[in-house]
């Protein structure tokens, strides 16, 4: 399962990667990555809400199956139109569109899978499961994806990418049926209700708008493409950039494995937000002094690996605070919340800024962003320093 996960990985980075940079290049439009951004965003967050029906009403390894199938069958659609030399922006978009709705819709029943082959260690076991592939193929996935773009175009990274779900078909086929859903005789706390009682307490408060301004001042993938051209226009660089983004979220894990002891404590919040804010500096100082070639690509990957560590450390320590502080019965409702929140922060980030870097420097963009993280550092002090953020694992409701 893990060598399948891996190889799945690699297609949907590269095929991303490329779908990305055919969007930007058509018109050279921070925009219209952004569109193909939020396409996948919004119609993840419409399917979500059905998705809890789906993994309790269905067998998680059928829809598993099911997701894998019509993944595979919707990048179909752009490969043969890259081959066919018709391959449009609205096409990327409507790709992109329809994979966020087959993945939100079926995304919950895909954890259930992973955990129920990990039973000893549960969830815990298959987020990691997850998180670890995931970077792992995000890093050398766009390095290779980068070069092979550079060298052949598109197509054969969307072929590659109709291939990598097949050896994942091929395992998933082969595991025994589960029982749908994990009935519980505990009623499920009203939505509602929960969401008033957690904005009605400050420390939840507070963690969550921390969490949704790191969201929004953190780089939105679809500025990646604006980013790299600005060090030089080869798709090579393009890729290590977008390499440099996922090393920064593998980096994540071990900083925050070594952290784990102080994981709800504000002040490493206050430090991972620093970080992200000298991300966003070091991008804008590398536009601004126009570096270009190898040493300013090198240069971007750093800034960006920093932004990106910064952020998920961040959002992983927000989310912690949130967990620790919320009543038992409702911090599924939280972590809920918090997920479909920040991806509606993530999505107007996204339009916001695809449209600004298309009549501003992106640049600038990015020091206006590293100032705001910085003050915002601040404000998380000041919360620490006055208790307004828990600084145990006891509950503060």
């Amino acid at each position: 399962m893990g060598v399948a996960e891996f190889l799945s990985g690699l297609g949907s980075t590269g095929s991303t990667l490329a779908l990305f940079f055919v969007a930007f290049s058509s018109q050279g439009s921070a925009a219209d990555a952004a569109y193909v951004s939020a396409a996948y965003m919004v119609l993840y967050m419409l399917a979500s809400f059905v998705s809890p029906a789906v993994s309790a009403r269905f067998d998680h390894r059928r829809v598993v199956v099911l997701q894998v199938v019509l993944k595979a069958l919707i990048f179909v659609l752009p490969w043969v139109l890259s081959l066919t030399g018709n391959l449009t922006v609205g096409s990327i978009i409507l790709v992109m569109g329809l994979t966020g709705l087959v993945t939100g819709a079926t995304q919950p029943a895909y954890y259930h899978v992973l955990q129920d082959l990990s039973p000893e260690r549960g969830v815990s076991a298959a987020n990691a499961f997850i998180g670890s592939r995931y970077s792992a193929a995000a890093v050398i996935g766009a390095i290779v994806g980068g070069a092979v773009l550079a060298a052949t175009g598109p197509t054969w990274l969307l072929f590659a990418n109709v291939l990598s779900y097949l050896p994942l078909l091929w395992v998933l086929l082969r595991l025994p049926d589960r029982a749908a859903g994990t009935p519980s005789g505990e009623p499920r706390p009203h939505m509602a209700a929960a969401l008033a009682d957690l904005f009605g307490t400050r420390v939840l408060r507070l963690g969550i708008l921390l969490d949704l301004a790191v969201v929004a001042l953190s780089i939105p993938t679809s500025l990646l493409t604006k980013l790299a051209n600005g060090v030089g226009t080869s798709a090579t660089y393009y890729g290590i950039v977008s390499a440099a983004s996922g090393f920064g979220m593998v980096l994540t894990m071990p900083l925050l494995a070594r952290l784990n002891a102080r994981r709800q404590r504000p002040g490493v919040v206050v430090g991972a937000i620093v970080v992200l804010a000298l991300g966003l500096l070091l991008t804008g100082v590398v536009g601004a002094t126009g570096q270009q070639g190898v040493p300013g690509v090198l240069l971007l990957s750093l800034a960006v690996c920093l932004a990106f560590l910064g952020s998920f450390a961040a959002g992983d320590k927000l989310l912690a605070v949130v967990q620790v502080s919320a009543p038992g019965a409702e911090r599924t409702v939280a972590i809920a919340a918090i997920t479909f929140s920040a991806m509606a922060a993530a999505t107007v980030t996204t339009l916001v800024e695809g449209a600004l870097a298309d009549v501003l420097p992106v640049w600038w963009i990015q020091l206006v962003a590293g100032a705001m993280a910085l003050t915002l550092a601040l404000v998380g002090v000041v919360a620490f320093r006055r208790g307004w953020l828990p600084t145990s694992h006891a509950s503060t409701t």
